[in-house]
């Protein structure tokens, strides 16, 4: 996916003709104060990991099928489906609203967490602001979609 890279301030939004369309390709946003909103999960679908490597970065409505890193500070992910892992490193970061069928690992400080679906591992190492209402799940039919009965016990943060 093309998206220019170093450049600050900038909206990334999806033409409605890719919905249902895997774009193929890893994608690192490294400028600052950007926006990546997609069409909803089930209509913008990156095939490839994503690195948000900028301050202030705000990720909506999109999945990832592939992992998601988030290094620096001040970013807000929403509406997320993320197919592998989730590492964020940075510090004030908000995610929420999400599902992950991997793990995630939070190791930066300040992290809001609230209301995400957990598959894999749910390891947090750094402070938390806010961490409530993230459960476990395991999608036991494979088909990528939560069920309400695949839903498991609420995860609680360490940190």
């Amino acid at each position: 996916m093309s998206v220019p890279q170093n450049e600050n301030n900038t909206t990334v939004t999806f033409d409605e003709g890719t919905n249902g369309t895997p774009i193929e390709g890893d994608l690192v946003i490294d400028g600052n104060n950007v926006a990546v909103y997609g069409n909803g999960i089930d209509e913008t679908v990156l095939k490839g990991d994503v690195v948000l490597d900028g301050n202030n970065v705000r990720l909506r409505g999109l999945t990832i099928d592939g992992n998601l890193s988030v290094p620096k500070n001040n970013l807000a992910m929403v509406f997320v489906k993320v197919t592998g892992d989730v590492l964020i490193t940075g510090n004030n970061n908000v995610f929420t609203g999400s599902d992950v069928f991997g793990d995630l690992s939070v190791t930066g400080n300040n992290t809001v967490l609230v209301q995400n679906r957990i598959q894999g591992a749910f390891a947090v190492g750094g402070t938390t602001d806010i961490c409530t209402d993230n459960a476990a799940f395991a999608d036991a039919n494979t088909d990528g979609v939560i069920d309400a009965t695949e839903i498991g016990e609420d995860l609680v943060c360490d940190g």
